[in-house]
């Protein structure tokens, strides 16, 4: 069995400010250096269907038809909810705007 022991030292208020300040500037070094990590793939960034009726310049409810008909992009579901990926709608836009400024014939 291996047995410790804690050795309790009293410190001072002239020695606790000193432990402070060289805790606080090996902190500031190590935040000065930190780079954050790069993921290392790049995941497709995803828009809600506000979003995607905002680029298309369209309503929900147009966004919704369009969805159903075909025109645009299938949606991906995460979390329950509706998205869309960028790259995907981003490519579409010039094809939606020739429909949405198609005439329509009666």
């Amino acid at each position: 069995m291996i047995a410790t022991q804690t050795l309790l030292m009293p410190f001072d208020a002239e020695a606790r400010a000193e432990l402070k300040s060289i805790f606080r500037e090996a902190v500031k070094e190590e935040l000065a250096n930190f780079t954050p990590p790069t993921p290392k793939h790049d995941l497709p960034e995803y828009l809600t269907r506000k979003e995607t009726a905002k680029l298309y310049r369209i309503s929900l409810v147009t966004l919704h038809e369009w969805d159903k008909a075909g025109i645009i992009p299938k949606k991906v579901i995460v979390n329950s909810r509706v998205r869309y990926r960028r790259d995907e709608i981003l490519a579409t836009i010039e094809t939606a705007k020739q429909i949405k400024h198609k005439k329509r014939v009666a």
